[in-house]
C-alpha cells in the first residue's frame, strides 16, 4: 500500500528497529537447538561450523519470521477493531482502498443522485467507473431503486429531488451498494451540507438496511468531509459513524455483523491518531448492550445484582 512519505518514513524506522530483536531471537532458538544437539552428538557445533550453508539457512529462516513479523504490526499500525459487548458484531476502522474491503459498500451522493457530471476524484466517480461500463447503466439502476421514493421538489438540472437520507440500492456486477443523499446543489450548482445532514443520513441508512433481507459486512468512507465540504476534522466525523452505528446496534437493531470504516490512503494523515481512534472504539464498544436500551425496559436477571 501507498501512504504518505512522513508517516512511512516514521513506520518503518519503528517497525525495522523493532524487528531486530525478533531477528536474534530466531537465532537464539536456533543457536540452542544446536546445543542441545551437540550434548548428544558432540560433533554437532563443528560440523555446523565446517557447513556454512547451515547458517544461512537459519539466518534465512529468522530473516522470513522478522519479515512476517513486520508486516504484521504494520498492518496492525494501519487497523483497529472491537467486538461490541453482548454481540457478534464488530467495528473496524483501517487505512485503504474501499473496494479492497469486502463488503457492501456505503458511498454518499446528492439528493439529485447526480451522475453526470460529478467530480473526478470523488468516490462516487470511481464506484462509478470500476463497476459500470457506460453512466446511463448506472442511472437505469438508480431510476429502479428510487421508483418508489418521495420527491420533494423539482430542480434545474435534473428535474428529480429526494430528501436528505435517501437511499439507493444497485448491485452492479454482483457488488451491493448503497448510495445515501448527504448533501444538496444549490442553485449555483455547488454542493453545499452539514454536519446535521449527515447524521439524519446514517439514521435514514440504518433504517434502510434494517429492512433489507440480506445481513452482510458493510464498509463505509470518511462521508461529508471532502466533496461534500463538510468542515470539521475527518477524526471528528469517524467518531460520528461511530457513534451512530452503537446508538441503533446498542438498541437491539441488527444491522450488520461488522462495519468497517475506511480511511483513504491519501486522507491519512498526523490529523487522524488511530491509537485514539482505537481507545475510543474500545471504551464505547466495551459497553453492555442492556446499559444502552431505552428507559422502561426491564433489565435482564443476570445483571441485576450489578446495581
Amino acid at each position: 500500500m501507498k501512504f504518505p512519505i512522513p508517516l512511512l518514513k516514521k513506520y518503518y524506522r519503528d517497525l525495522l528497529i523493532s524487528g531486530v530483536p525478533t531477528f536474534f531471537c530466531v537465532l537464539g532458538v536456533f543457536w540452542l537447538l544446536i546445543e542441545m544437539l551437540t550434548f548428544f552428538i558432540p560433533d554437532t557445533m563443528q560440523w555446523t561450523a565446517d557447513n556454512f550453508w547451515v547458517l544461512i539457512i537459519c539466518s534465512s529462516v529468522a530473516l522470513v519470521v522478522t519479515i512476517i513479523d513486520i508486516r504484521r504490526k504494520f498492518k496492525e499500525m494501519f487497523s483497529v477493531r472491537e467486538s461490541l459487548a453482548d454481540t457478534n458484531i464488530s467495528l473496524e476502522i483501517q487505512v485503504g482502498d474501499i473496494f479492497q474491503v469486502e463488503g457492501d459498500f456505503i458511498i454518499g451522493t446528492d439528493t439529485t443522485f447526480e451522475t453526470n457530471p460529478i467530480p473526478e476524484k470523488s468516490l462516487q466517480k470511481q464506484f462509478t467507473d470500476k463497476y459500470y461500463d457506460n453512466v446511463e447503466h448506472l442511472d437505469r439502476d438508480l431510476a429502479n431503486a428510487l421508483g418508489d421514493e418521495k420527491l420533494i421538489e423539482n430542480t434545474s438540472g435534473k428535474s428529480k429531488r429526494y430528501k436528505i437520507g435517501t437511499v439507493a440500492k444497485v448491485s452492479p456486477k454482483k457488488q451491493v451498494v448503497y448510495l445515501v443523499a448527504i448533501d444538496e446543489l444549490n442553485k449555483e450548482g455547488e454542493v453545499v451540507s452539514s454536519l446535521e445532514n449527515v447524521r439524519d443520513s446514517l439514521r435514514e441508512l440504518w433504517k434502510y438496511i434494517r429492512r433489507d433481507i440480506d445481513i452482510n459486512n458493510l464498509v463505509i468512507p470518511i462521508i461529508g468531509t471532502k466533496h461534500a465540504r463538510i468542515q470539521i476534522p475527518r477524526q471528528v466525523m469517524i467518531t460520528e459513524i461511530i457513534e451512530s452505528f452503537l446508538e441503533v446496534t446498542y438498541q437491539g437493531t441488527l444491522i450488520c455483523e461488522k462495519l468497517t470504516i475506511v480511511i483513504a490512503k491519501e486522507d491519512y494523515d498526523e490529523n487522524i491518531d488511530l491509537k485514539k481512534l482505537g481507545d475510543y472504539l474500545h471504551v464505547n464498544a466495551a459497553k453492555k448492550r442492556w446499559q444502552e436500551k431505552p428507559a422502561g425496559q426491564p433489565v435482564p436477571a443476570e445483571h441485576q445484582n450489578e446495581h
